[in-house]
């Protein structure tokens, strides 16, 4: 079976890199000399190192699709100081070695390991002459027949354009044999640090890093450049999960992640009802996305004329409501809503009878800010009362002077 569809991905690959060169436009490459080294196998136990020859075969189309003057293996395996053990080649002073030796300006290494069906690729560009990182990335992706659509995706579309050499072609003029046994700057070992303990860290979605423990997880990252991109996952119970996009280096600080919100109260006051206050409770269905709420506003409405009686109202309601655009986390964020309520007048006499004046809370739209865990929101509420019996307000929209709809400020404290 692996057999089989070792043969399928080689000659699918292949055909599709064949026509690659005569599509290629200019790029950061053209012309320069590059040796690409073996893409090496780190699956445990050496599984899978069939795939090592195809891997490799293919990353080194991807160049010479881009234009580039591919240095062969039969080269660079008889260099001067190629290292007894292959696999030393990973390391950045060995493959710049080598790469000096045969006269290439661009180096390129890298790995894999497969697991679980996914399989976890890296591979680093180098800067022969200055001896630093010019490009790379470390990509995990599910092992089937559009694995190498995504390589050469990756490689086309990201690396390579990415890749920034001197007018010279990468060469130095003033390059030695002896400035190969100094050493390109990598990254051996990530520092991910972060606010939020016990949260777990998976490079690319996929492969677990560990655990942050005292704000701090260290990851064996082997020999990155420094810059490299890639994306890590963040998860921790009771927070969203969100993903980042970082650069290598020693250390990374990782963004916190936002709690999940299942209930929250709001304490609100309405333009319109000078003389009141309100509170609402939600309860979340999803968390800080869909949730269902009810609310209540008392307030004071004085008399006209020194020869009136105040009226105070009881303003209930409920309904759904939810956010647009903004994920939980963000500065700002807008929701809708709609529900339905009723306003309850009275005056404080004896004689006088109280009103009701039910109504649909058609549209709520608002616009909040996230500050310090408090949330702070303004929100437009268009109202139609629907007149039926003992009502005060009749049939209508209800409009603050006849001239726009109630708007609420307020706050909103989650749990």
């Amino acid at each position: 079976m692996r057999s089989n569809r070792l043969s399928s991905i080689l000659i699918l690959s292949l055909i599709a890199c064949a026509v690659a060169p005569g599509l290629a436009a200019e790029t950061p490459i053209s012309g320069r000399k590059v040796c690409v080294f073996t893409i090496q196998n780190l699956t445990p136990g050496g599984a899978y190192a069939e795939y090592e020859t195809g891997i490799t075969e293919t990353v080194e189309q991807e160049f010479d699709g881009a234009g580039a003057r591919l240095i062969k293996r039969g080269a660079w395996s008889k260099a001067p100081r190629m290292p007894q053990d292959p696999r030393d080649l990973l390391r950045s002073p060995a493959a710049l070695a080598v790469a000096e030796d045969v006269g290439a300006g661009i180096a390129v290494n890298g790995s894999y390991s497969v697991q679980d069906e996914q399989i976890l690729v890296s591979i680093q560009c180098w800067d022969v002459a200055e001896r630093a990182p010019l490009s790379g990335f470390l990509r995990v992706w599910r092992f089937n027949l559009a694995f190498y659509n995504s390589l050469h995706e990756e490689i086309t579309s990201k690396l390579v354009p990415r890749i920034a050499l001197r007018d010279d072609g990468g060469v130095s003029s003033g390059a030695s044999a002896g400035s190969a046994s100094s050493s390109a700057p990598t990254v051996a070992e990530i520092s991910f640090l972060s606010p939020n303990e016990g949260m777990e860290v998976l490079i690319e979605g996929e492969t677990p890093a560990g655990v942050i423990e005292e704000g701090r997880l260290s990851w064996a990252a082997g020999d990155l450049a420094p810059g490299t991109e890639l994306t890590v996952l963040k998860r921790k119970a009771g927070f969203h999960s969100a993903r980042q996009a970082i650069r290598v280096g020693p250390e990374v600080q990782l963004s916190p992640l936002a709690k999940e919100t299942r209930e929250s109260v709001e304490v609100d006051w309405t333009i319109g009802q000078l003389i009141g206050l309100g509170c609402a409770v939600r309860g979340y269905a999803v968390p800080d996305t869909i949730f269902t709420w009810i609310s209540g506003y008392l307030s004071l409405q004085l008399p006209s004329t020194s020869a009136g009686r105040p009226v105070f109202h009881a303003d209930t309601g409920m309904g759904i409501g939810g956010y647009l655009f903004f994920p939980p986390g963000s500065v700002v964020r807008l929701g809708v809503s709609t529900g339905l309520g009723a306003i309850f007048s009275f005056q404080p006499i004896a004689a006088a009878h109280p009103y009701a004046d039910f109504y649909l809370n058609v549209v709520n739209w608002w616009l909040e800010a996230n500050i310090k865990g408090i949330t702070f929101f303004f929100r437009q509420e268009w109202k139609f009362t629907l007149g039926l019996v003992n009502s005060l307000l009749g049939r209508d929209w209800m409009m603050v002077a006849g001239a726009f709809p109630p708007m609420t400020l307020g706050i909103e404290l989650k749990k």
